[in-house]
This record gives structure tokens, C-alpha cells and sequence, in this order.
């Protein structure tokens, strides 16, 4: 298992589809409480290294996971930055 950027089109691509409905009870796993969706998708890539060179398709999955308290931890923090700087401003410092 690897993780990858959210940026890769096929990624971005399945991720903007679930966006909106993502973060919902069907979705929650309380096991390890997190949100989860699984696909599986096919991957084209082209093979020059081995006896079967050109292209093939491999089958990937995708896993998304999303942690409501770590966005939630993440979002406080950023606010306190935010309020430490406007502070550091007014206070001419």
C-alpha cells in the first residue's frame, strides 16, 4: 500500500465526485473511527522493463480516508496562529 497525491487526475477525479457526500454515516467506520471509501479502478501504464513490454492495465484501489477530529485539531491550530498574529499586529510588535 502506498499513498499518492490527491492531485493525480484519477484520484482527484473519483475524490470530486464523493466530496460532498463523504463525510456521512454510511461512510463511518467506528472501528477506527474514520470515514472510508474503497474503489477499485483500472490503472493504464506501459511496461518497458520486462518480456511483456507495452501498454497493460493493472487493477488499483483507492482508498479514501478522512478524520473528522484531526480536521478539526488542524483548524483550531490554524486559528490560533492567526490569532496570535493579528495580536502580534495590534500590538505593534
Amino acid at each position: 500500500m502506498i499513498s499518492v497525491k490527491s492531485a493525480l487526475k484519477f484520484v482527484k477525479q473519483q475524490l470530486d465526485e464523493i466530496l460532498s457526500t463523504f463525510v456521512s454515516r454510511p461512510n463511518y467506520c467506528s472501528d477506527i473511527q474514520l470515514y472510508v471509501r474503497s474503489f477499485i479502478e483500472k490503472w493504464s501504464y506501459t511496461e518497458e522493463k520486462t518480456f511483456e513490454q507495452g501498454n497493460q492495465q493493472r487493477r488499483i484501489y483507492l482508498h479514501y480516508l478522512f478524520n473528522d477530529q484531526h480536521a478539526t485539531d488542524d483548524r483550531n491550530r490554524f486559528n490560533h496562529q492567526l490569532d496570535r498574529y493579528e495580536e502580534e499586529i495590534r500590538s505593534g510588535n
